[in-house]
This record gives C-alpha cells, structure tokens and sequence, in this order.
C-alpha cells in the first residue's frame, strides 16, 4: 500500500473517529434529555397511557444504537488498513500504538497523528 493512501485512509478514521464522538455525545444528550421528561410525568399520566413517554425514548435509543453501530464498523475498517499499512514502516512504535488503539481510543489518535507525521518525515528524503 503507497504511503499516500496510508495518509488517506489515516485521515478519513480520524474524521470517523470525530463523527463517532458526536454522534455518541448526542445520543448521551437524547437520553439525558427525555429522561428527564419522562421523570417530569405524573405517575397518573403514566398509568394512563406509558406507551407515548417510553415509545420515543426506545425507537431513539434504537436508531441510534444502529446509527453508532454502522459508523463504527466502518472505523474499524478503516482503521484496520491503516494497521496493516503501518507494518511497512520502519519505526515498529506507530504499528504498536495502533494496536493498543484498538482498546484505547486516545492511543489511536495519536497513533494516528503520527502515522501521518512519519509520512511526512518519509516524503521529504
């Protein structure tokens, strides 16, 4: 894989990655916010009828899951071409970096960063 590509591929999973974190942040916001309202409901209102108060909270719970889910994945994918990219390297640090960052995402992103700056280091001999 051409190291042009690697940069590619390094800078499209940290604007996944950018994408993973809001999308996650509105989610926490969305159930913050619609758990409050359904703790401001009257517990008559709720015998009344649950279904309205929990059907919104549930079916955005789902489609954001699904939607965090999809985003992820294609992370991961790109993620994982950059690894494999990586091993050409001479410096071994980068590809360690990124292994770690499959359980640690601020490790990613500065195995990532640096990805992207030992390409530049290797573009200019």
């Amino acid at each position: 894989m051409k190291l042009e590509t690697i940069k590619k591929l390094a800078i499209a999973s940290i604007a996944i990655y950018a994408a993973l974190t809001i999308l996650a942040i509105i989610f926490g916001l969305f159930v913050f916010s619609e758990t409050l309202r359904l703790a401001s409901v009257t517990p008559e209102e709720l015998e009344a009828s649950p279904f309205p108060y929990l059907r919104f909270l549930i079916v955005g719970t789902v489609i954001f899951a699904l939607l965090i889910s999809l985003v992820a994945i294609a992370y991961y994918v790109v993620y994982s071409f950059v690894l494999v990219g990586s091993t050409k390297f001479e410096n071994k640090t980068i590809m360690i970096l990124l292994i770690i960052g499959y359980l640690v995402g601020v490790v990613a992103i500065i195995g990532l960063i640096m990805t992207l700056a030992y390409k530049e280091q290797d573009e200019s001999k």
